[in-house]
């Protein structure tokens, strides 16, 4: 980055503009590009033009996160408003979550389509307007309210019990898959597996030269009783609120599963390898089980 009076007015607004943009994306990766497009956008922008620094960077961010929640189908989790612009600026230094309450609302909020999502968090936590909103979004007051008001609705009308109860389920789920691996018992593994489970690596190969991405619950099985003693050096961790696989441990990662549950199976898994992903992954914390 340039060093110069753009530089300078673009970093005072740098910790809210983090701040925001982790509230959407909840990943520190995401964040960083979307900082570096925000910057190039800013240092290529008529400055004569923007006659509201904070509320030019705001649209912009805003409006590259929509963009990659979009593309990514990536959604946000809801923590209290006093966790968000503390001394710290970074939401990331306050993600120890304080109830299950809020990991039901991350789960809940992936009901929500895009615009609800921000029309939401932006009125709901920022204390943004109606107005502001549209104005970001591209639609009318009356719609960004509208929006928000959906969003409101969903949450209120969720059973947060229920959904409390679904995350534990996850937990012993991937405890009895993880338990069944290192045993080699294929009944067991059978038992929490969907029979179109499918895994995806994040490389070209798993260490049996295994495709990046295999589907169907036998090639599945096969592939667990062969990388056995993966299992043997694994435990099941809590990320983000959310029940993982770290092979290795928290200080030495060697691999780490992610897991979509479907109707009390495994649905999907992704194994990713590359040991930066991992550190930025876990930057939340990680808690064993």
């Amino acid at each position: 980055m340039t060093i110069g009076p753009d530089s300078d007015a673009f970093a005072s607004q740098e910790p809210y503009l983090r701040a925001l943009a982790y509230r959407f994306l909840q990943k520190t990766t995401d964040v960083d590009d979307i900082m570096q497009e925000a910057w190039i956008r800013y240092s290529q922008a008529n400055k004569g033009e923007i006659f509201n620094l904070e509320a030019w960077l705001t649209t912009v961010v805003t409006r590259l996160c929509l963009d990659t929640i979009r593309q990514n189908q990536k959604f946000v989790s809801y923590n209290s408003a006093t966790n968000l612009l503390t001394n710290n600026n970074l939401p990331e230094a306050n993600l120890e979550l304080t109830s299950d309450v809020e990991s039901a609302f991350k789960i809940i909020l992936a009901e929500l389509t895009p615009s609800q999502q921000i029309s939401f968090i932006l009125h709901d936590i920022f204390s943004f307007t109606f107005s502001e909103i549209g104005s970001i979004l591209g639609i009318s007051e009356v719609a960004a309210r509208r929006q928000a008001s959906r969003a409101r609705a969903i949450i209120q009308n969720s059973n947060l019990d229920a959904v409390r109860r679904e995350n534990n389920n996850e937990q012993q789920i991937i405890s009895a898959f993880l338990t069944a691996a290192q045993q080699g018992d294929i009944e067991g593994l059978i038992s929490v597996l969907h029979p179109e489970v499918t895994r995806i690596a994040d490389s070209d190969s798993i260490e049996t030269g295994e495709p990046s991405h295999i589907s169907g619950i036998k090639n599945i099985i096969n592939e667990t009783i062969a990388l056995q003693a993966n299992a043997q050096d694994a435990d099941v961790y809590l990320l983000s609120r959310k029940p993982v696989i770290l092979v290795g441990n928290p200080e030495n990662p060697r691999l780490l599963i992610t897991f979509k549950i479907y109707n009390g199976k495994i649905y999907r898994y992704n194994i990713i390898s590359d040991y930066s992903k991992i550190n930025s992954l876990m930057l939340p914390g990680i808690k064993p089980l």
